[in-house]
């Protein structure tokens, strides 16, 4: 009865990764995590040899020789790149939906975040002001130390390296008696604030 039992949890513990698996490209193909990231978490053999696989008329990644990591390493991976700020609060939890409930003797694997990494830092409620922070280390910091809501300006720590920017995911609609193909104005050049 116990061999029945392991190859049961061996089978949900499979269908959990792929579903895992499959959610992170879903969520890569949103722009919620970098192409990079998803490598990282995935593992590069993998991604990779989903690249190839999609040349070669293949569909996805799983259908590849390349090693698949274990769940437990896609959360420890996960988790990783959530502590660096590389992915937000709320895409580790999406990706993490297929965990399954820990047996008895399993570690359980919900993450236990000692901070949260917002989407959308401007919603943040007057109570949470106290508690925002920026990420320790971060390549853009705001000018006043004490500024953490409302407009923020930033400053590049390393404005020598090159910029990595995101691509806005949903385009705004444009305006009543707005030209639909009018191209967005270019943001202003970096400059050096001065306060008196």
């Amino acid at each position: 009865m116990k061999a029945a039992e392991a190859k049961l949890r061996e089978e949900q513990l499979v269908a959990a990764r792929d579903a895992t698996i499959s959610t992170l490209g879903d969520l890569k193909k949103k722009n919620a995590l970098t192409a990079e990231v998803y490598a990282e978490v995935v593992g590069a053999d993998a991604a990779e040899g989903g690249a190839d696989a999609k040349k070669e008329g293949g569909s996805s990644a799983m259908e590849t020789d390349a090693p698949k990591r274990s769940l437990t390493e896609l959360y420890t991976s996960l988790q990783a790149v959530h502590s660096r700020g590389a992915i937000s609060t709320a895409t580790l939890f999406a990706a993490m939906a297929h965990k399954l409930a820990p047996l008895e003797g399993e570690e359980d694997p919900e993450p236990k975040l000692d901070h949260e990494i917002l989407e959308n830092p401007t919603r943040v409620l007057r109570a949470q002001e106290r508690v925002i922070a920026g990420l320790p280390g971060s390549r853009y910091v705001p000018i006043s130390a004490s500024r953490r809501v409302g407009i923020v300006v930033l400053k590049d720590t390393t404005p020598d390296e090159a910029e990595d920017l995101l691509e806005a995911t949903a385009p705004t609609a444009p305006a009543e008696g707005e030209n639909a193909d009018e191209e967005e104005p270019q943001p202003p050049a970096p400059f050096e604030f001065v306060s008196s």
